[in-house]
């Protein structure tokens, strides 16, 4: 009896002892998993410190401690500055290729769209029926504005001002516009069925005048190598006006004795 309460007691005893030992194990895991190494990539601090932006240090007064002072002083400092002055800055910071290629990026788009409105402007003269020599008095502006604005993309190194210049911008939009305008004009004069748009000959006269007046100041105004004669283009311009308008008075002419005929076959026949 005493060998059986020995051996239950040496039994309980080694129970006890590996309950002891996994709760020792368990334990030691629980340590481990909660001792994991950081990613010191991922540590907050650093991503903010990182994340505050690159910035010229070597513009900074290492005296003033004050962030707010500090921005003051370098506002002050480079409002000051002409566009010139402010360009040679950048260029000495970011290089002179950077430099340029970021201020003629904002030009591109725009840039495209001339290039393309003045070959839609192009092909409505190629495809025109009717009023070719007043077309063609809006083409010799083209003409003049056309060479220029290719060689923008080309020439952009020497141009670097002009980009610069917010009115340039401006003048380019209003060159746009005006050409677009031209163009519809020339589509709307070249063909029979749009000629029905202007209730007489003189109504095309006085819209070819406005637009060829606006298309003068344009390009008066713009800040590229533009040749126009403007008293040479004058005459050009009463010339084409009095040869297409006298021809389309004769094709009315035409058309006012077909209907009379037609009137009159429909009611004596």
């Amino acid at each position: 009896m005493s060998e059986v309460n020995e051996n239950s007691h040496v039994i309980s005893d080694e129970s006890s002892f590996e309950e002891q030992q996994i709760d020792q194990n368990n334990s030691n895991e629980r340590t481990v998993e909660t001792q994991e190494p950081s990613n010191p990539f991922h540590n907050d601090s650093t991503i903010e410190n990182t994340s505050q932006g690159f910035f010229i240090t070597s513009q900074i007064d290492p005296t003033i401690d004050n962030e707010a002072e500090q921005g003051a002083i370098l506002k002050a400092k480079y409002d000051g500055l002409d566009n010139n002055q402010r360009l040679e800055i950048a260029k000495q910071i970011l290089g002179e290729t950077a430099v340029i290629g970021e201020i003629v990026k904002s030009y591109a788009p725009l840039i495209t769209s001339l290039n393309e409105a003045i070959r839609r402007i192009y092909n409505s003269y190629e495809y025109a029926q009717f009023n070719k020599q007043i077309s063609n008095a809006l083409l010799d502006r083209i003409d003049c504005v056309g060479a220029p604005i290719k060689a923008l993309k080309r020439h952009k190194d020497k141009i670097e001002e002009n980009f610069l210049n917010q009115d340039y911008y401006n003048s380019l939009m209003k060159l746009l516009a005006i050409v677009k305008k031209a163009q519809h004009f020339i589509t709307d004069i070249s063909y029979l069925w749009s000629l029905r748009k202007f209730q007489t000959t003189n109504a095309i006269k006085e819209r070819f005048e406005r637009i060829a007046k606006e298309f003068d100041q344009v390009i008066g105004e713009m800040p590229l190598e533009v040749s126009l004669d403007n008293e040479l283009q004058k005459i050009k311009d009463e010339k084409a006006i009095e040869h297409d308008i006298a021809l389309l008075d004769k094709v009315n002419y035409i058309f006012f004795l077909f209907s009379l005929i037609y009137i009159y076959t429909y009611i004596y026949f």
